[in-house]
């Protein structure tokens, strides 16, 4: 099994692709070029992804890690202040558009699910959660010392 590593920074992309073990067998670097627009980047982070793929395909996933705030349950990207031009980025789905193999074994409600079961061991009432706020459209955060 491998897995397929890409850091997008405001400067240079790099991705590695490892085995299991964390053994590194190849790495690729380019520069960002945010300046061309946001498909450019994004065409560049796919591009790496395929060129990082082993012959074989044997790849458990793809992971990408962005600078600025992310939804891991959407896997939108927004504002990431070394990107010019991404606001509000679908990131997640544009990259499944462009790679091989893009159907989604994962379970779309995994963050959900984890916050339900937090909020049963620390809520007095999981139904009125007064640590972990749910803010529609965007994800969850948690409440300030002033909300308790």
């Amino acid at each position: 099994m491998n897995i397929i590593g890409i850091d997008v920074g405001g400067t240079k992309i790099l991705g590695i692709l490892a085995d299991a073990e964390g053994n590194i067998a190849r790495e690729l670097r380019v520069e960002t070029r945010d300046d061309e627009g946001l498909e450019a980047v994004v065409d560049r982070i796919a591009g790496m992804a395929r060129d990082l793929m082993p012959t074989d395909g044997d790849v458990e996933g793809v992971g990408v890690g962005i600078p600025g705030p992310l939804n891991p349950a959407t896997g939108i990207v927004y504002n990431p202040p070394n990107l010019a031009g991404w606001e509000t980025v679908p990131l997640r789905d544009m990259l499944r558009e462009r790679l091989p193999g893009n159907e989604y074994e994962g379970v779309e409600r995994t963050i959900d699910v984890h916050i339900r079961n937090l909020r049963r061991k620390i809520e007095a009432d999981p139904a009125t959660p007064r640590y972990i706020k749910t803010v529609f459209g965007v994800g969850y955060r948690c409440s300030t010392a002033e909300e308790v």
